[in-house]
């Protein structure tokens, strides 16, 4: 079984993967580093729409699954 600490290196390393903003929206949706943050406040935060931050948070966990998986990452194309 796989340690704490080691996980999280794993995530660090596929954060490489994205871009700032996608990392960014990432921790704070899925509260990585501190408490989970709703999509509205994040929006908010980002003075952007609650669809772009979906459109990105979307976008950012495909890249982190391709990277995962060793794909090619496909490009992404925002909404909002």
């Amino acid at each position: 079984m796989r340690s704490r600490e080691s996980i999280a290196q794993e995530v660090e390393v596929l954060f490489r993967e994205l871009t700032p903003h996608e990392e960014y929206i990432l921790r704070l949706r899925f509260g990585i580093g501190r408490g989970a943050q709703e999509i509205d406040a994040v929006a908010a935060w980002l003075s952007v729409t609650a669809t772009a931050v979906r459109d990105i948070e979307r976008c950012a966990l495909r890249k982190l699954w391709q990277a995962a998986m060793m794909e090619v990452p496909s490009p992404c194309v925002y909404a909002g």
